[in-house]
């Protein structure tokens, strides 16, 4: 399977489903990460964070640059990246934030998305800080080797270390709370916003 991971800015996919794709490659899938900004000037994380986490993970990354806050402004020009990506790479499976989340940036890639992966699968992952009041509809039981590959991804973003949302104790438990609600020790949640079989 073909898994296309967009994020608006670098780590949003990370945070949201890196266990997973931790999980996904290990089974053999094949992923390409996608972040269309390293996120704010006067707060964003680097390329080479960036980078160095699809190290981690062992995938291709690529980095667009748009600028964060202002994705409304070329949503044109991010559904024809997009369109380029699902030409290119035809994945099967896309992941993006979910449908409930609230930043201006996670909403137009989610949006434009939804018009340039028609024929694919799209999961909406969920962010502690953004996402509200996310319903899940899916979720992907996990094992600790893909827990602490996720956590070492994580690590790679020593600019975003500060922030309460990177502190492991909230990592930790959103993939506890999720475990819990499927019996498992850890799980990542997803909105399924299109499923194709």
């Amino acid at each position: 399977m073909n898994i296309l991971a967009l994020s608006p800015h670098t780590d949003d996919v990370e945070l949201g489903a890196g266990a997973s794709l931790s999980r996904w490659k290990a089974e053999g899938h094949t992923i390409l990460s996608v972040a269309f900004s390293t996120g704010s000037p006067m707060g964003g994380s680097s390329s080479a964070e960036f980078m160095a986490a699809c190290a981690v993970l062992g995938v291709e990354g690529r980095l667009l640059a748009h600028r964060s806050s202002h994705f409304f402004d070329t949503r044109q020009d991010i559904l024809g990246e997009m369109e380029r990506l699902r030409d290119e790479f035809n994945p099967d499976l896309v992941l993006v934030h979910a449908t409930g989340d609230k930043h201006q940036d996670h909403e137009v890639v989610t949006t434009e998305a939804l018009r340039a992966f028609k024929t694919c699968s799209i999961l909406g992952y969920e962010t502690a800080w953004s996402s509200g009041n996310t319903a899940p509809t899916c979720y992907v039981r996990v094992k600790e080797v893909s827990v602490d590959r996720k956590m070492k991804m994580l690590y790679c973003y020593q600019s975003q270390q500060g922030r309460h949302y990177f502190n492991p104790g909230v990592v930790l438990g959103q993939l506890s709370y999720r475990g819990a609600q499927v019996k498992v020790k850890y799980a990542e949640a997803f909105q399924v916003i299109r499923w194709v079989q």
